[in-house]
């Protein structure tokens, strides 16, 4: 699989965190967002409690909150806040990760966009949030934004005449800040649901250590730096000796360089340009799998292991059968994996093209003497496997778009075919390219997961499953031959491995 230099290079750094730590945080970024989303909500109904909604009362009843009740309101407010700018971090490097990567075309379109959105209404939010303390900062943020709301000729309402003078603000504007910021939590789950639809089974919890670990740090910077107001907002003086957080508000400084009319339209050209990125580019997209109803059973096993909810099952004349939808198909192959009767055919792929292949490189394989006689599946997205085997004789290879399209029956064939050995290779844990076509064929290796691969015990030494980003060939390269001379012990006494 070809890959460019920035996605080596950042594979290669996640390659160093997977040495240092059996738990990468970088393939949990989903679930960590999702987990300081519920700190957010929590602390933010705590902090509601003792909120005042009026001009005179908001800023002092967060200045209560913060100092009076610094043992857990102050404690509260700081993880709201550090939550908030994590929140930004997280989904920003979760945003990264996905185009690196290029996980955001075809049957990921769908969800690339939701997350634009996503992160659009945690500005959104973060924003008004701001604006509820109503100090010194809060002030300079309404005026911007007052600014920035007036240039639009659709509105045509004088907005900034809010904070003309003391007078003109009314209670009636922390009423409407307090609604947009809390609807636009909502409006964010809502998101979050969209954007995890069409995905079976996703993560929306982190692995507790992780979790642990994120709610720690959280807690440890809300203790050492609490988040403190400015000077209570004063409409008769400009702001001054403000403090910006630069997660929330990185748009405010152009004003000093753009017009408001040129800065809405850098929002808008931005927000045009990543909401396009997965129609940007080349590339073709495989075929959908499709399903002959006359070889289905409807055991629903592929409906359960489709990474994508690509698959549905539907009553026809009294049967139930399978149904793929199309333009959710990622063209993996798991369902092929799934299913134990023939029923789903990938495009032009069929399955006993696939057992011929197999049973032709192992009748060639038996040829080879004197050394062990061994059969690789890899997937094409991890190790290139190919130049790691083209210099091992005896060791045959067939690739697969994922390891989760290996059947029982694929298995058996190698295991009784008279070779020494069968090695399993795909990415690495916790990283599969179509999410969990790795951990299934291992759940069905170890009799966890239908349909089972039955092995029989003295078998069992035969079988490897290596597990290795595409930047691991070295790691990959020694674990093989471990195992090849771990065979070769046994071939070398003439007995049968």
């Amino acid at each position: 699989m070809e890959r460019g230099l920035i996605e080596r290079l950042y594979i290669r750094l996640e390659t160093t965190v997977n040495r240092e730590s059996p738990l990468n945080p970088f393939y949990h970024l989903g679930a960590i967002a999702i987990l300081l989303l519920w700190v957010i909500l929590f602390t933010g109904i705590y902090l509601f409690i003792f909120y005042e909604i009026s001009v005179s009362g908001a800023y002092m009843s967060v200045e209560y909150i913060t100092k009076e009740q610094w043992w857990l309101g102050g404690i509260m407010r700081s993880l709201h806040r550090y939550a908030s700018d994590g929140l930004v971090i997280v989904t920003v490097l979760h945003a990264m990760r996905v185009f690196i990567l290029k996980r955001y075309r075809f049957w990921r379109a769908f969800v690339w966009v939701t997350g634009v959105a996503i992160l659009w209404l945690i500005w959104i939010s973060g924003i008004f949030g701001y604006l509820m303390v109503w100090d010194m900062k809060a002030q300079f943020i309404a005026f911007l934004s007052a600014r920035l709301l007036e240039s639009l000729p659709v509105l045509g309402i004088p907005v900034g005449l809010n904070f003309a003078t003391e007078k003109m603000l009314s209670n009636q504007f922390f009423y409407i800040v307090l609604f947009i910021h809390f609807s636009s939590i909502v409006v964010i789950a809502l998101l979050v649901g969209l954007h995890l639809d069409r995905i079976s089974r996703p993560e929306i919890t982190p692995p507790r250590p992780i979790l642990w670990g994120v709610l720690a740090v959280l807690l440890a910077v809300a203790i050492a730096r609490p988040a403190v107001s400015d000077a209570m907002a004063d409409l008769t003086r400009l702001p001054v000796d403000i403090t910006l957080d630069v997660f929330y508000m990185f748009v405010y400084p152009l004003f000093g360089y753009l017009s408001e009319g040129m800065i809405w339209a850098l929002l808008a050209g931005l927000t045009a340009v990543f909401v396009a990125i997965p129609w940007l580019g080349g590339g073709r997209r495989g075929e959908p799998a499709k399903v002959v109803e006359t070889l289905c059973v409807g055991c629903e096993l592929c409906m359960k292991d489709c990474p994508y909810t690509a698959i549905q099952m539907r009553e026809k004349e009294g049967v139930l059968t399978a149904r793929v939808v199309d333009k959710k198909c990622a063209s993996c192959g798991i369902c092929m994996g799934a299913c134990e009767y023939s029923a789903i055919e990938l495009g032009t792929l069929r399955e006993d093209a696939i057992y011929e292949r197999i049973e032709n490189i192992c009748d060639q394989l038996k040829k080879e003497n004197g050394v062990p006689r061994v059969m690789v599946f890899a997937c094409r997205w991890g190790v290139d496997v190919e130049s790691v085997v083209a210099r091992k004789k005896g060791v045959g290879l067939v690739s697969f778009e994922c390891i989760g399209m290996v059947q029982p029956r694929m298995v058996d064939i190698v295991l009784h075919k008279g070779l020494d050995g069968l090695v399993l290779a795909g990415c690495r844990k916790g990283d599969c390219a179509y999410r969990r076509g790795n951990t299934y064929l291992e759940q069905r290796l170890n009799g966890e997961r239908a349909p089972i691969v039955k092995i029989e015990p003295s078998l069992r030494e035969r079988l490897k499953t290596l597990w290795f980003s595409v930047e691991e060939k070295e790691e990959f390269g020694e674990e093989l031959t471990g195992f090849l001379r771990g065979l070769e012990k046994e071939v070398e006494k003439g007995e049968p491995v």
